[in-house]
């Protein structure tokens, strides 16, 4: 439309002007070395006018001409994001979907015009990850940093929990631990690292990392108690079975001193001790805690203990009636106390009592040692018997609770 209004008013512009101009008198004179040229004044003006109207012409077409190649590339552009952005969505759809080999091709063919790359080689690594296909894995892992240099704690918390899950401990060990020297107060850093830790059973460096969990906001107060008490039971065990009771002694005074007072420590180290043979310790370990904590498993180890005066490991043992009368594991401890006694009577009468509460294997054992020493040869046969029924009933059904699958 403004060419064609161009056109007319040059038109009607040549048609006022040129006879004006056809009249204006004088000559040009145009020498280029040893050629000359003349021409007439209104000649000259006519062909600049011209030239003039063909440059704004020229110059019009080309801005159009730029104008229509750029809205050319903007809708390829935008044709070929809204492809990119439909094959992202289907291969997520397909990734929560399990579809792994779907999800790979659509999500890494999606990337090259998609406007979150890192998501796609990301999600693509979780696919060929499902695939075992550890090599494209890192690949895509690569291709994500690289896609967004600032994203190196994502891709590296990516690459880690994958690891994890493959079963590549040393590989997410040594991912983890960069990426502790990039972000040492980072919270699922420490987090993984913690669990990593106490996968591979490394208790001291799960310990040496517990005051910087207490402010982790993915781990609990109550579960980093338990998880701090299995570490220290762990490394007693180990330091028992390596080095013997003097490291026994020296580690159980590192621990620290609430943790000491906890049951399932105090139980952990007298177990040790008695495997040592250091019976008078532990009577004396016991004893004091038996009284403060009142608790049943340290009342049942106690009548293990084969202690320097077994009357006065009795009369202690008798004198917790008021904290566990009517007790099985009371009974069972008295009756053991009294067989050690020599006191095949008395221990008859605790240990049938016990049995009458809860009956178990090591009772039915316990009881027909004092049959024996009485000799009550017929009973001494029927406890056997029966405890030896009790323990395969017993290991059946912990046989056959182990086989129910997950999740019923």
């Amino acid at each position: 439309m403004r060419l064609r209004w161009l056109f007319l008013f040059t038109i009607a512009l040549g048609l006022l002007v040129g006879p004006i101009i056809k009249d204006i008198p004088g000559f040009v004179v145009i020498a280029i070395g040893n050629y000359t040229m003349q021409t007439r004044l209104w000649q000259v003006i006519v062909i600049m006018m011209i030239l003039a109207i063909l440059f704004i012409l020229g110059y019009h077409l080309l801005v159009n001409l730029l104008n229509s190649a750029g809205k050319l590339k903007i809708w390829s552009g935008g044709r070929r994001w809204q492809k990119s952005r439909k094959q992202t969505i289907n291969g997520m759809i397909a990734l929560a979907e399990g579809d792994w080999k779907n999800a790979e091709k659509r999500l890494t063919k999606a990337a090259l015009d998609s406007d979150t790359p890192l998501v796609n080689f990301l999600a693509a690594a979780q696919a060929a990850q499902a695939q075992k296909e550890d090599v494209r894995r890192d690949t895509y892992l690569r291709q994500a940093q690289l896609a967004e240099p600032n994203a190196e704690i994502a891709v590296g918390l990516t690459q880690a929990q994958l690891q994890l899950n493959h079963g590549q401990y040393e590989q997410a060990l040594a991912t983890l631990t960069h990426l502790k020297t990039l972000a040492p107060k980072h919270d699922h850093v420490l987090w993984l690292l913690q669990k990593l830790y106490r996968r591979l059973g490394d208790w001291q460096s799960f310990l040496d990392m517990a005051p910087q969990l207490k402010k982790s906001v993915s781990l609990s107060a109550e579960a980093l108690r338990q998880y701090q008490l299995l570490a220290w039971q762990n490394l007693l065990i180990r330091s028992a079975a390596k080095s013997g009771i003097e490291a026994l002694h020296s580690l159980w005074l590192q621990i620290p001193k609430q943790h000491r007072a906890q049951v399932i420590l105090i139980n952990c180290y007298c177990e040790l001790l008695l495997h040592h043979g250091a019976h008078l310790e532990v009577e004396k370990i016991l004893r004091t805690n038996i009284s403060k904590l009142g608790d049943e498993n340290l009342l049942y180890l106690y009548g293990k203990v084969h202690a320097d005066d077994p009357g006065k490991q009795l009369a202690f043992a008798e004198g917790l009636n008021k904290k566990f009368s009517g007790n099985a594991i009371w009974l069972l401890t008295l009756g053991r106390i009294c067989l050690n006694n020599t006191l095949w009577g008395k221990a008859k009468n605790y240990l049938e009592q016990s049995l009458a509460l809860v009956p178990s294997p090591e009772t039915y054992l316990e009881l027909a040692r004092s049959y024996e020493a009485l000799g009550e040869t017929d009973s001494a046969i029927d406890c056997y018997r029966q405890g030896l029924k009790d323990a395969i009933e017993k290991t059946s059904s912990s046989q056959e609770l182990a086989e129910i699958p997950f999740g019923h």
